[in-house]
C-alpha cells in the first residue's frame, strides 16, 4: 500500500493548518497524507502559490518505511544509537543507475559551467575585436603595422566564430530543459533508498 505526500525533496513537507491553509513545515511527521495521488496532485495545483507550486511535487511513499539516517551519522550524534535489522538493501541495477545519474549531472553541470564561461569569454572577444576597430579608425598604420593588425583582428575574428559555433551547441542543449537539480532529486530518492528501513505496526516484537 502505498500514499503519497507533497514536499520540495529537501525535507520540506505539506501541511494543512488549523485555518485551512496549506504551510510548509520541516518535520516528515507532520505532512499532509493522501492515499490518492490525483488528491495530492490537486493540493499541490489549487491549494500552492505559484512559487510554491515550482518547488514542490508529490512524492510515493510506501506505508511502513520509513528513511533514517545512515549508521554512522546516528554513531556520531548518538553513540548508543543501534542500527536497525531490517534495513532495506539496494540491488545492483539501482545502484548503476546511480552512477549513470551521477555521469548526466556532471555533464550537466560542465555544460553549463562552460556556457558560463564562453559568454565571458565571447563578451572579452567582442571589446577585443572593437579596439582593434577603433584603432584602425583612428590610427594611421602602413607596412608591418598593417599586417599585425590585420592578423591581429583575423585572430579574433576567428576565436569568435568558434566561441559562437561552441555556444550555438550548448544553448541548444539548454532548450531540451535538462537541469541538474532534476537529477539532483533523483540522486536524492535513491539515497533515500539506501536509508530507508521498515517500521513495524503492531508487532515491534518481531524486529527485536
Amino acid at each position: 500500500m502505498a500514499l503519497y505526500v507533497i514536499t520540495d525533496g529537501n525535507k520540506n513537507y505539506i501541511r494543512r493548518d488549523i485555518d485551512g491553509k496549506y504551510v510548509a513545515a520541516r518535520s516528515r511527521a507532520l505532512a499532509d497524507e493522501f492515499l490518492e495521488k490525483w488528491k495530492a496532485e490537486k493540493v499541490l495545483k489549487n491549494n500552492l502559490t505559484p512559487k510554491k507550486r515550482k518547488l514542490y511535487r508529490v512524492v510515493e511513499e510506501d506505508v511502513g518505511f520509513t528513511v533514517v539516517k545512515k549508521p554512522e551519522q546516528d554513531h556520531l550524534e548518538n553513540p548508543k544509537a543501534e542500527v536497525n535489522p531490517e534495513r532495506l538493501t539496494v540491488s545492483p541495477q539501482i545502484d548503476d543507475l546511480r552512477k549513470k545519474i551521477e555521469g548526466v549531472k556532471k555533464f550537466i553541470d560542465d555544460a553549463e559551467n562552460r556556457r558560463s564561461e564562453l559568454s565571458d569569454l565571447l563578451s572579452n572577444t567582442d571589446k577585443e575585436i572593437t579596439d582593434i576597430q577603433h584603432y584602425i579608425e583612428f590610427s594611421d598604420i602602413d607596412g608591418d603595422d598593417i599586417a599585425s593588425t590585420y592578423d591581429m583582428l583575423k585572430t579574433r575574428l576567428k576565436n569568435r566564430r568558434q566561441i559562437k559555433n561552441e555556444l550555438s551547441v550548448l544553448r541548444q542543449l539548454g532548450e531540451c530543459k535538462m537541469d541538474a537539480s532534476m537529477f539532483g532529486d533523483l540522486l536524492t530518492v535513491i539515497s533515500d533508498l539506501d536509508n530507508k528501513t521498515y517500521v513495524p505496526r503492531v508487532l515491534t516484537s518481531l524486529f527485536n
